[in-house]
């Protein structure tokens, strides 16, 4: 373990190292961290096989190390701790980050050109690693385990201790397999972005399909544009159908719904019918969905409404359907969900509007909350502590529930007065938020007054990821001057800014302005350190504009201040910014951007 490093860990064959957080857990320890320790071990032992033993020819294949790694730190944990359920998580966390920056115009192909190495930066990415994980599980759930493993391991045995290329892995898979794995994984490897697949028709046993380039703004794909995937269509109750044509008619089992891509193992998005809309609403209430499907399903819906395919409102009409829920990764995927549409409806709509909309997903959380409650429990599993922690702090974003402030007041304050066994590692970072907003100067204090006393980075963590919900403006300034200080260590001062960025609309705007009168010393303090620590600095920064005039305003900058190993992560935040302007425009005309559609729902 190393006090100050920018990755989460490093591979080297015989001297593995990790940031501290990354490996060292105190007793107690929550059951978030216990989780992200077991992923980055995982991760970075398979690439002992993937990097080290069998290495990649040239940076236009870091797939072949990071893809691999990715999917195998999932694998690996998943045999380990079943109770874990990865592949379920795996929807809601790496593939929906790979779905979300490959959804725009900026993203990058897998196999990306690298002409020279320092160029290779910009590509350690969600793309490589997350995308290519995703295909990756694809591949493994279209070819099937057993010609999955055989081809793999005959990749290894040929080519170990010596340089590869992706081809060399579509060879060994289509030896074992027996079928054409180049031509099928080229149209996900060779070009940017993901399908969309719609659906056209449905009769009950023969559905009619067609697939499209997806795109997060919805923005028009010229004829020349267009492109064609090959994808396995996965139905419960039978074989994998590959659809190869823009428009194809499947025959499917005779069911009460129609469920593409089942299990979620290829990443794609899928547009159904209004009726078949509703068939899936009545099987998520039957309990007939399984828990990816239904996590797939809300981030789906989301994403199709930002691109104008769906309307917000229908969105929200699903999620409220949800009510009963009590699966961790279900309330994980409906988190983000909220998150996409609270960062715009904070930006542009009403006061009234947009305090309506926070008492909305106050109650569609209360039931489930209540349930949960706030101890720990002895029979609770790993994803129940998990739900626990994301509904509580679901509740210090949105709640105005006195009850739970009540609670976190007293927690934090029982644990402040010496009393650790009130305030679990869990739940600390949501209770810290509470306390904050609903509090002043005194509780700002006292949290910066436990990140002095911290002996481990993760309780330091702790710290900066809420101390900018502090209540007061002039509070939030000092946590910015703070970043700047010197104080904290390169590796950790964007949390603090990014935690600014994000508790308030005004909170939003000042941050910006801040970066901008200290970019200067931003860029010394980052001089040589991993570019992935201005990527954060770039995204965290301009994470509260949702207008074109925003965008405009960010993208002048960066002209006047040009950033080139970052230009992508410019560039992607950029894309964003609009992207987020466009859904704003379409939820204005929408009945959400009424106070009355939320006390309806």
């Amino acid at each position: 373990a190393i006090p100050e490093f920018a990755a989460g860990a490093m591979e080297n064959w015989g001297l593995v190292t990790y940031r501290e957080v990354d490996l060292l857990i105190a007793q107690g320890a929550s059951r978030k961290q216990m989780q992200r320790v077991c992923i980055v071990v995982t991760h970075e032992l398979a690439h002992q096989w993937f990097g080290n033993l069998v290495t990649m020819q040239w940076w236009d294949d870091l797939w072949l190390n990071e893809g691999f790694a990715s999917w195998c730190e999932n694998y690996m944990a998943d045999l380990i701790y079943p109770d874990f359920a990865m592949w379920d998580q795996f929807t809601s966390d790496s593939q929906a980050a790979a779905m979300r920056l490959d959804s725009l115009r900026s993203s990058h192909p897998i196999q990306v050109p690298i002409h020279r190495a320092e160029e290779v930066e910009e590509v350690f990415d969600a793309i490589s690693y997350c995308k290519g994980a995703s295909v990756i599980k694809m591949a493994h759930a279209y070819l099937g385990a057993e010609a999955f493993r055989t081809g793999l391991r005959a990749y290894m045995q040929q080519h170990k201790y010596s340089n590869t290329e992706t081809t060399d892995l579509w060879a060994a898979w289509s030896a074992a397999s027996g079928r054409k794995v180049d031509e099928l994984m080229a149209s996900w490897t060779e070009q940017m972005g993901y399908p969309l697949v719609t659906v056209k028709s449905f009769n009950g046993s023969e559905v009619e399909l067609e697939q499209s380039w997806f795109l997060a703004d919805g923005s028009e794909v010229k004829k020349e544009e267009e492109k064609l995937w090959k994808i396995p269509l996965i139905c419960k109750g039978q074989a994998p159908i590959l659809m190869e044509a823009k428009t194809q008619k499947i025959s499917v089992p005779k069911a009460d719904f129609l469920l593409l891509n089942a299990g979620r193992d290829v990443p794609m998005r899928v547009l159904y019918t209004p009726e078949t809309y509703s068939q899936l609403a009545t099987a998520i209430q039957k309990n007939q969905l399984g828990v990816s499907d239904r996590a797939g399903l809300v981030l789906d819906s989301f994403a199709l409404a930002k691109a104008g395919k769906l309307g917000a409102d229908q969105v929200f009409k699903l999620i409220a359907s949800f009510k009963s829920e009590r699966n961790f990764i279900v309330w994980d995927a409906i988190s983000q969900a909220l998150i996409g549409f609270d960062m715009v409806l904070m930006a542009g709509v009403s006061e009234k509007t947009y305090e309506a909309f926070k008492g909305f997903v106050s109650q569609l959380i209360a039931d489930a909350a209540k349930e949960v409650g706030w101890e720990q429990k002895s029979s609770d599993g790993h994803l129940d502590g998990l739900l626990r922690e994301t509904l509580i702090n679901m509740q210090s974003k949105y709640s105005v529930d006195p009850d739970a402030i009540a609670e976190a007041k007293r927690r934090f304050g029982g644990f402040m007065a010496g009393d650790s066994s009130v305030l679990p590692d869990d739940i600390k970072e949501p209770v810290f938020k509470m306390v904050l907003k609903a509090g002043g100067k005194k509780e700002y204090s006292e949290l910066r007054a436990l990140h002095e006393k911290a002996e481990t980075n993760i309780e330091r963590k702790h710290v900066y990821v809420t101390i900018g919900c502090a209540s007061d403006m002039a509070l939030k300034k000092d946590v910015l001057e703070w970043v700047v200080s010197g104080e904290i260590k390169i590796q950790d001062f964007f949390y603090p800014l990014g935690s600014v960025a994000s508790s308030s609309k005004e909170a939003a705007t000042f941050t910006w302005e801040f970066y901008k009168s200290n970019f200067d010393k931003i860029l010394n303090m980052l001089k040589s350190a991993n570019p992935s620590l201005m990527d954060a600095m770039i995204s965290l920064s301009a994470r509260g504009f949702s207008t074109v005039e925003g965008a405009e305003e960010v993208e002048q900058f960066y002209k006047d201040h040009p950033l080139k190993q970052n230009q992508r992560t410019i560039s992607q935040t950029l894309e964003s910014i609009r992207t987020n302007a466009a859904f704003l425009s379409r939820i204005l005309k929408t009945p959400c951007s009424e106070e009355s559609f939320w006390k309806s729902l």
